[in-house]
C-alpha cells in the first residue's frame, strides 16, 4: 500500500477521478488523522474546477446534497457501516402497474443525469464481507442491478480505517481491494503546521508542535484513552478559544490528548509567562530581552505570528527574530505569517528578505 502525505494524496486521487480510472480511490488510515477533511478538499477542488459551488455548512463541511442545482456541485456522504447489505441491494416488491419485479433502494442517492457531485462512502473497512460485496457494484460499476445508475458525473471515494485500529474494521475482502487504488495517509507536521496558520489554530498548539513534531500523531490502537492526532489538535484549539475555566483545561487535554502529551503542551504553554509581550518587542524589537531556551524561541515566535498585523509590526517583528542565534526562526516566522495573511508577500520588507536568504528557501 502506498503511503503519502495530505498534498500527494491528494494530487494522485484529482489525478484517477480527472481521467476517469477504473479504479476506485480508497483511502485508508489511522483514526483521527484527517481522512475526511482530505476528500472535503477534494470534493472542493473538483467543485472549483467545475466552476460550480460546493454548499458547506456552519463548520464548513460540505452538505448533504444529491439533488444539486445547476451552479451546484453535489455530496453524499454515506457511513457504509450505518446500513444493511438490502439497503444497497434494495428490497424486492412487485409494482401494481406492470405486474414486474422491482427494487426498493435507498431515496438519498443521486438521479439527475446531468448533475455533477462527489459520493464519500466512509467507513467501509467497517462494513461486513455481505455489505462489501453488495455495495461493490455500485462502488465499481457505478449501478445496483437494472434499477439505478449513478450519473455519469459523479465520482466516488471510498475511505476506512486499518484491520488493526481497533476501530471497529474488519479485512477487506480481496476482490474489493484489488479494484480500488488503495492509498494510505500518513501524517507530516510541516503540512499540517502550514494549514494550521491558515486555519486560526491556537498559536500555542502551531508553537509547541513546531517544537515538539512528533506530537502530531501518535497513536496506538493497544492503549485506551486520548491520543494526539490532527483532528484531536483541531478540537483542542477550538476549546482554547472559549473561557473554560483554568483549571478544568488540564483534565480536558488528557481527555483528547492523553495524559503524557497533555502534560507536554501544558508546560509549554506555562512558559509564556517568561517571554517579552509581543507589544513591547514590536515597540523596541533592537532591545527586547531574547528568550534564551529553544522552546521558548518557538514561544515567542508563535505569539508574534498571531500579533503582526501591519507592514511596520512586520519588520519589527522580523528585526527582534533575527537576533536570534538560528535563521531557523526567520524562515519559520515569515513562512507561518505570510501563510496565514498573503498581503504580507506584497511588502518591500518580506521581498528584501526573501532576496536575502533565497539560498535557504526550497
Amino acid at each position: 500500500m502506498s503511503k503519502l502525505k495530505a498534498s500527494e494524496l491528494v494530487e494522485v486521487i484529482l489525478h484517477n477521478l480527472e481521467n476517469a480510472s477504473s479504479s476506485v480511490p480508497f483511502i485508508k488510515g489511522s483514526p483521527a488523522i484527517g481522512k475526511s477533511s482530505l476528500v472535503f478538499e477534494i470534493a472542493q477542488t473538483i467543485a472549483d474546477k467545475s466552476k460550480l459551488k460546493l454548499i458547506r455548512d456552519h463548520k464548513d463541511r460540505p452538505i448533504y446534497n444529491v439533488k444539486p442545482k445547476k451552479n451546484e456541485f453535489g455530496f453524499a456522504d454515506f457511513r457504509v457501516a450505518m446500513y444493511e447489505p438490502i439497503d444497497f441491494s434494495g428490497l424486492p416488491y412487485i409494482d401494481d402497474k406492470t405486474g414486474s419485479q422491482k427494487r426498493a433502494l435507498l431515496d438519498n442517492l443521486p438521479t439527475d443525469k446531468n448533475s455533477k457531485g462527489l459520493l464519500f462512502l466512509d467507513e467501509v473497512a467497517q462494513a461486513t464481507p455481505a455489505l462489501q460485496n453488495t455495495i461493490r457494484q455500485l462502488t465499481f460499476e457505478g449501478r445496483i442491478g437494472t434499477d439505478y445508475v449513478l450519473p455519469t458525473g459523479w465520482k466516488i471515494i471510498l475511505v476506512g480505517n486499518h484491520s488493526t485500529d481497533r476501530a471497529g474494521a474488519q479485512r477487506i475482502l480481496t476482490h474489493f481491494q484489488s479494484a480500488c487504488l488503495t492509498l494510505e495517509l500518513v501524517p507530516d507536521t510541516n503540512e499540517w503546521l502550514e494549514w494550521g496558520y491558515g486555519n486560526d489554530i491556537n498559536a500555542d498548539i502551531l508553537a509547541f508542535l513546531t517544537f515538539q513534531p512528533q506530537f502530531l500523531h501518535q497513536f496506538d490502537a493497544k492503549k485506551e484513552g486520548g491520543f494526539p492526532a490532527p483532528r484531536i489538535w483541531h478540537q483542542v484549539s477550538e476549546m482554547l478559544t472559549g473561557d473554560l475555566r483554568r483549571s478544568l483545561i488540564q483534565p480536558v487535554l488528557e481527555s483528547y490528548l492523553g495524559e503524557t502529551v497533555a502534560r507536554e503542551f501544558e508546560t509549554f504553554c506555562a512558559f509564556q509567562n517568561e517571554l517579552e509581550s509581543p507589544t513591547k518587542i514590536l515597540k523596541s524589537p533592537k532591545t527586547a530581552k531574547l528568550p534564551e531556551r529553544t522552546e521558548l524561541q518557538y514561544a515567542s515566535v508563535a505569539s508574534l505570528i498571531n500579533a503582526v498585523e501591519t507592514p511596520k509590526q512586520f519588520e519589527n517583528a522580523l528585526t527582534y527574530i533575527e537576533r536570534f542565534d538560528a535563521k531557523e526562526f526567520s524562515v519559520l516566522f515569515v513562512k507561518a505569517l505570510t501563510t496565514k495573511e498573503s498581503k504580507f508577500k506584497e511588502t518591500s520588507v518580506f521581498i528584501d528578505w526573501h532576496i536575502k536568504n533565497q539560498d535557504i528557501l526550497v
